[in-house]
C-alpha cells in the first residue's frame, strides 16, 4: 500500500455494503488516496473492518431515500470545509449512482458517475438495450410491459427472463429493486408478475443459455482506455446472479468496435462494463450497461488494470498517469470464497424453475469448488487487511442464508 497518503483530495466511496467496495479503496489507498465510506446504518459490511478506510453511516435509501441523500449532502460538507481539499464522490452500486445523481454540484466535489443528465440511461435497461441495437450489438428479443397490463402470451417463445427495467425503483419515497424471475410457461411467468407492483415497467426478454462475459474501460476526456474483459466461470446463483469466479480473456474485437460506438453515442464520462452473454454458436449478446464500478473488480486488479485509482486521476485531471492501452493478461482466475460456498449451497438445493436446463452436476460443481490451483487469486483478499476476507465470507453466506428463509417463510 501507498506510504504517503495526499493531503489535497479524499475519495467517498459508497454503499460500503457494495461487492466492490474493499477493492476499491485499496486500489484508491494504493494511489495514496485517502478513503471515506459510507454505510446503510446498521449494516454489516465487511468493510468496517478495514484498516484503509473510515466509514460512516446514513439513513437507507430503502426506508427513506431523501434522508438519505440529505445524510450524505450533511457528511460531505462537514469533510468539505477544509478548502484545500478536493473531495472525490465514487458510487459503487445502483443506489449510490441514484443518490449521487440528485446532489447539487459543487467546485469542490467531483462525482465519478452519470450524474442528472445520464442518471435515466444509467439505470433504465430499456434505454440500454435500443442504444446497444443501435451500435450494433446483437439484442435478444424484448418486449417492454408494466405489472398489471394483459400480455399477450401467444407472442412470446418460452422460456423467457421477466426483469424490472429500471435497475432500481423510486417509490413512496423510497429506494427499491426487483428480482427478476426465469419462466419456462404461462403459468410460471402469470406467477412470476404477481410479484411486481402494479405499473412496474418489465421487460420480457428471451431467455438465451450462454456464458457470461465483461467489457471493461474507463471513458476518458480523450476516449476510452484501459479496455479489459473477462468470462464467468460460475454465478453464485445457477440461475443467474453475480459470478462467484471468472476469468480474464481477450476483448473480443467485434465487441469493441460496437462498445466504442455506445460510449461515442451516449457521451459517456467514467467507469464503465457492457454485461455479454456468449451462447452455444459464439456469439454475444447484450445484457445491460453498468455505469459505475462492477463487482469483478478483484479480478481487474489482480490482472495490474487500477481502474477505480485511474477513475480518479483522470477526475481530478492528471489523467496523463492512466495507461491507454495496458497488458492484457487472459487465463488470470480470481474467485469469490462466500459466493463459491453460496454456488455450492445452490445447486445442492436444485433448480426452482424448469427453465434452468442445464442445471450443474452435484458432484463436479463440489470437486471444482474444493479444487485449489496455487495460481487461483481471491475477491477482498489482502494480507495486511485479512479481517475484510473474514468478515466478507460470513456476510455474504449470512445474507444467502437469510434470504432463503425470508422466501420458505413466505
Amino acid at each position: 500500500m501507498a506510504g504517503t497518503i495526499r493531503t489535497d483530495v479524499r475519495v467517498i466511496i459508497g454503499f460500503a455494503e457494495s461487492f466492490s467496495a474493499p477493492e476499491v479503496a485499496w486500489s484508491l489507498v494504493s494511489c495514496g488516496f485517502e478513503v471515506l465510506s459510507f454505510a446503510r446504518r446498521g449494516s454489516r459490511a465487511a468493510l468496517r473492518v478495514s484498516r484503509y478506510a473510515t466509514v460512516f453511516d446514513l439513513t437507507p435509501p430503502e426506508d427513506d431515500a431523501q434522508a438519505a441523500v440529505r445524510d450524505l449532502q450533511a457528511e460531505l460538507e462537514l469533510l468539505g470545509r477544509d478548502q484545500n481539499v478536493k473531495l472525490i464522490l465514487l458510487p459503487l452500486d445502483d443506489a449510490s449512482v441514484w443518490m449521487c445523481a440528485q446532489l447539487p454540484a459543487g467546485e469542490r466535489l467531483a462525482v465519478i458517475g452519470p450524474g442528472p443528465a445520464k442518471v435515466d440511461f444509467a439505470l433504465d435497461k430499456n434505454s440500454q438495450i435500443a442504444a446497444a441495437r443501435e451500435c450494433g450489438f446483437r439484442v435478444p428479443e424484448t418486449l417492454l410491459t408494466h405489472a398489471g397490463d394483459g400480455v399477450d402470451f401467444p407472442k412470446l417463445r418460452y422460456p423467457i427472463i421477466v426483469k424490472p427495467a429500471r435497475a432500481i425503483s423510486f417509490s413512496s419515497g423510497k429506494l427499491g429493486r426487483d428480482r427478476f424471475h426465469a419462466c419456462v410457461n404461462e403459468t410460471e411467468l402469470h406467477s412470476a408478475l404477481q410479484t411486481y407492483a402494479p405499473g412496474t415497467p418489465l421487460l420480457l426478454q428471451e431467455y438465451i443459455a450462454g456464458t457470461g462475459e465483461g467489457l471493461f474501460g474507463l471513458a476518458a476526456q480523450d476516449g476510452v482506455c484501459a479496455w479489459s474483459a473477462h468470462r464467468r466461470i460460475r454465478m453464485m446463483n445457477p440461475h443467474g446472479s453475480g459470478a462467484s469466479a471468472c476469468v480474464s480473456i481477450t476483448p473480443n474485437a467485434d465487441d469493441l468496435a460496437a462498445g466504442t460506438r455506445l460510449i461515442s453515442q451516449v457521451a459517456w464520462r467514467g467507469l464503465f462494463m457492457v454485461e455479454l452473454l456468449r451462447d452455444a454458436a459464439g456469439k454475444t449478446w447484450f445484457v445491460e450497461f453498468n455505469g459505475r464500478v462492477w463487482g469483478s473488480t478483484a479480478l481487474a486488479r489482480r490482472c495490474g488494470l487500477e481502474y477505480p485509482a485511474w477513475a480518479v486521476l483522470d477526475a481530478i485531471g492528471e489523467g496523463q498517469a492512466v495507461p491507454k492501452k495496458p497488458s492484457i493478461h487472459p487465463g488470470v482466475i480470481c474467485r469469490h470464497a462466500g459466493r463459491e460456498a453460496a454456488h455450492g449451497l445452490f445447486v445442492l438445493r436444485g433448480a426452482r424453475s424448469r427453465s434452468a436446463v442445464k442445471w450443474p452436476s452435484r458432484w463436479k460443481t463440489l470437486k471444482e469448488l474444493l479444487m485449489f490451483r496455487t495460481s487461483d487469486h481471491w475477491y477482498n483478499w489482502k494480507r495486511e487487511d485479512w479481517r475484510v476476507f473474514v468478515a466478507d465470507f460470513v456476510v455474504t453466506l449470512r445474507g444467502v442464508i437469510i434470504k432463503k428463509r425470508h422466501k420458505q417463510q413466505t
